[in-house]
């Protein structure tokens, strides 16, 4: 993932090489730019089901790229992978 600067806004991107689905990168993008919102807020800005996006955020917490910190007024955190030469 990197940082992008568009129109005095940063923005993240995530590299198509991370093994997500498009629906799981547009998850990790809306909760970057709000790390409080809700199952519920993000089921609307998606128009999918809750279950759908609770299916795609634990898919998300498993793969070890998002953990949630706190209960009912917590936050995510996008968890920054460490990029390794070879």
């Amino acid at each position: 993932q990197t940082q992008v600067k568009k129109g005095g806004q940063t923005t993240m991107e995530l590299s198509l090489q991370t093994n997500l689905t498009p629906r799981q990168m547009t998850i990790l993008n809306t909760i970057h730019s709000n790390p409080r919102i809700t199952r519920k807020e993000l089921a609307e800005i998606l128009a999918v089901n809750e279950s759908a996006i609770q299916k795609h955020l634990k898919a998300l917490v498993d793969a070890g790229r998002l953990k949630r910190i706190g209960t009912f007024k917590g936050k995510w955190v996008i968890v920054k992978r460490k990029k390794f030469k070879l």
